[in-house]
């Protein structure tokens, strides 16, 4: 109940699983089915080998300022975000990480999110995304708004990410993670409305849920 910095939290970050103001350290942590985020965050955290499982909004939001110190997010897997206003049109909730501060993003899965993998609000050149596995995310997994200006990449443009102005961004790949998931949770998500939005297509959806 603190405040974030210069801003005060707002009521739905004070809903989130974990809030904290102030640099934290989360490890080996299994967040599932939170209502609404699952960590809220001050810049300088490190976030490190933790599942994050239908959340809700974003699985991580990192609060800015962009002159914060850089948070660690690294060895997580992330798995389905959602959002219950537009998913797959490239709305900010429905977002693995909501980043308004740098990051250092490295050795990450992202599977499913509603809308985008990682959502930019700030500058990204003190930021490094690097060697990690996106697949099926419904509209991107890079999407930066920034002073009106709105660049998205998705799975077949991932070399756009050269030219987003990002510190670091080697290593990043499209790829099935072979995660374990049930057969019959996953065929009730890819029939969800939100499973055929998006660019993501159906074809894409009946292809994995066979597999």
């Amino acid at each position: 109940r603190e405040q974030f910095g210069r801003l005060e939290a707002t009521q739905a970050e004070r809903e989130a699983a974990l809030r904290a103001s102030h640099p934290v350290a989360v490890r080996n942590c299994v967040f599932l089915n939170t209502g609404r985020e699952a960590i809220v965050t001050a810049g300088g955290s490190l976030i490190e080998n933790n599942l994050f499982m239908n959340t809700f909004d974003s699985a991580v939001k990192v609060n800015g300022p962009a002159t914060a110190p850089v948070t660690t997010i690294k060895n997580n897997t992330f798995v389905w975000s959602w959002c219950d206003r537009a998913p797959g049109k490239g709305r900010y909730s429905g977002a693995g990480i909501q980043m308004g501060g740098p990051c250092n993003i490295t050795n990450n899965i992202f599977a499913h999110m509603d809308n985008n993998a990682i959502y930019c609000t700030i500058k990204p050149e003190k930021t490094s995304i690097q060697n990690n596995v996106f697949f099926m995310n419904l509209w991107s997994n890079f999407k930066m708004f920034l002073e009106g200006r709105d660049v998205a990449v998705d799975d077949k443009s991932m070399e756009l990410l050269e030219e987003a102005g990002l510190k670091a961004f080697e290593g990043n790949e499209v790829a099935n993670p072979g995660l374990a998931l049930d057969p019959a949770w996953m065929d009730g998500t890819a029939k969800r409305s939100a499973g055929t939005k998006g660019k993501v297509t159906e074809d894409d959806w009946n292809k994995y849920r066979q597999l």
